[in-house]
This record gives C-alpha cells, structure tokens and sequence, in this order.
C-alpha cells in the first residue's frame, strides 16, 4: 500500500498543524503560569508594582541604586582566584551598584573577596535532584542548582547573575 504524494502531502500538513496547536497550548499555559506567579507568589510592593511600567515624565526620580545588583556564585575553594578577578574588574567598572556573592558553607577564604567589594551571602546548598554517576560529579559540579536562593533577593528589582569564571569590562546600565 504505497501513498500517493498528494496524501503523504496531507499527511505531513496534519502532523505540522497538530504540533503547532500544541505548542500554542503549551505557549498558553506558560503565559498563564507565568502570570499566576507574579500575581500570587511574589511580594506585595506596595505601589511599585501596581505602577512598574508607567512613567512620570514630571518627576525627575531616578531608580534607588538597590533596584539592580549583580551576583555570582562560588561553590567552593577551587574557584576562588577566579572570583576574585570577577569582583575586581567589576570594582574597576565603578558601578554604583551591590555585588552580591552567595557562597556555600564549605568555602573557606572569604575576607579577600570582601575586601574587594563583595557582599558575601552564605546560603544552603540545594541538592542535585538528579541521580549522579561518579563520571558526571567528576566534571559537574553538584552545587549549580545552589544558584536558585537568588530568588530571595526580592529587595531588588533586578538580578544580573554572572558565572565566576567571567570578566567584566564594561558595566550596561541599561540591562
């Protein structure tokens, strides 16, 4: 039983517009999730959320400087040299804005990384929900999933993380 083009034509038209049926549902149900988690779950800000995307062209406020922070994580002593380049080239940017670095209990060396500038965040790690072989904890480390206590920072309007293997050459205000 062999298929004329014509039907296998049709055939794969279905299958096309079943796919995008399904990822306009899929699409739909992130949105309404998406909105249900910043109606319900986040906090209250008073007027700042109720008016976060209306502008007075009178006032001549500016945003707080505790409206945007950027931060990093360090899971552990092996990265500390790394993190220490990352924090200075941002000192060298002279942001005016925090550098929070969140830092699991095992790291050890963290009065050099405050004296660049660092505000250090000593969190819980968050365990690897997944089941790890010994080949993969050798090349990941375990302690990524560590980097969601960001979302605790609710004082800021804005996050920027930034890996600690990274270096900053220029601070986008505009971000």
């Amino acid at each position: 039983m062999s298929t004329t083009p014509v039907g296998a034509l049709q055939k794969r038209i279905k299958t096309f517009l079943r796919r995008q049926r399904l990822l306009i549902r899929g699409s739909i149900l992130f949105l309404f999730l998406t909105f249900l988690f910043y109606s319900f779950l986040t906090p209250d800000r008073s007027n700042q959320s109720r008016n976060r995307f209306q502008v007075d062209l009178r006032s001549e406020k500016r945003p707080s400087e505790q409206s945007f922070a950027y931060a990093s994580l360090l899971c552990d002593d092996v990265m500390i040299e790394a993190t220490k380049v990352l924090i200075y080239s941002f000192a060298k940017t002279k942001s005016p804005h925090p550098f929070i670095l969140l830092v699991l209990p095992q790291v050890t060396q963290t009065e050099d990384l405050m004296k660049l500038g660092a505000k250090i965040q000593v969190i819980s790690t968050l365990e690897y929900p997944f089941k790890v072989t010994a080949e993969k904890a050798a090349i990941n480390k375990m302690c990524r999933y560590s980097k969601l206590h960001i979302w605790k920072f609710v004082q800021y309007r804005k996050i920027i993380f930034i890996d600690v293997d990274c270096l900053i050459v220029q601070v986008t205000l505009g971000l």
